[in-house]
């Protein structure tokens, strides 16, 4: 006549749910003292607490966290019996905590020219896990003075399954350093350092000077 339930069904990593299991024998009378004979199978890297009684009435709680986005299916068993019960937990990604550089950083072209590779950032949250669907904002912090015809594609972007979103940049037509702001809502920034390079000469004028000169 055992029985055991879980609550929330659903949370996100690193909070915890509520495993409550009523130890009851076959004459439905309270099962008390008994909290090393309850067992928790399929938790996997999830953490369960140690059972404790409620008095002596024969209801236990244990607490169950996880810091991985996962669905866990737990069974109960007390004093050697499984119970019929299978306890379904789901943990859901934590928001946007910190934001960091995958790749693009200290790159250079020629002024006026798109960089060679993408600038790549990811998100993840507490437990450093990716958090997808997050909105990152590029966007210009320092310029060389004057500099026009720079840009960012897209200046927002969406952060995948990894957590990574990317923009591709275009310098400006000056030459000299521009960084690249790239942040998230409750996650910070980070900053890219970029160099802009005077490029090759596209034109080569030769001046012919005469040979010999006449005396006046």
């Amino acid at each position: 006549n055992s029985s055991a339930g879980i609550s929330p069904g659903e949370l996100t990593v690193g909070e915890e749910a509520v495993i409550t299991v009523t130890a009851r024998d076959a004459q439905n009378n309270p099962l008390s003292g008994i909290e090393d004979e309850i067992r928790v199978s399929g938790a996997g890297d999830a953490t369960i607490s140690v059972f404790a009684e409620e008095g002596q009435t024969g209801i236990y709680t244990a607490t169950v966290v996880s810091t991985n986005p996962e669905e866990l299916s737990l069974t109960v068993s007390v004093s050697g019996v499984t119970l019929d019960q299978v306890l379904v937990v789901t943990f859901l990604t934590g928001g946007a905590e910190n934001i960091e550089i995958v790749s693009g950083d200290n790159q250079s072209a020629s002024v006026g020219s798109e960089l060679p590779a993408p600038v790549v950032v990811r998100v993840t949250d507490a437990f450093d896990n990716p958090v997808e669907g997050g909105t990152v904002t590029f966007e210009f912090d320092e310029t060389p003075p004057a500099a026009i015809g720079r840009s960012i594609e897209p200046g927002s972007a969406t952060t995948n399954s990894d957590g990574e979103a990317s923009a591709v940049i275009t310098l400006g037509n000056v030459p000299g350093t521009y960084t690249v702001e790239a942040s998230a809502e409750n996650a910070g920034s980070v900053t890219f350092n970029l160099q802009a390079t005077i490029g090759q000469a596209s034109v080569i004028s030769i001046i012919n000077q005469p040979a010999t000169t006449t005396a006046g």
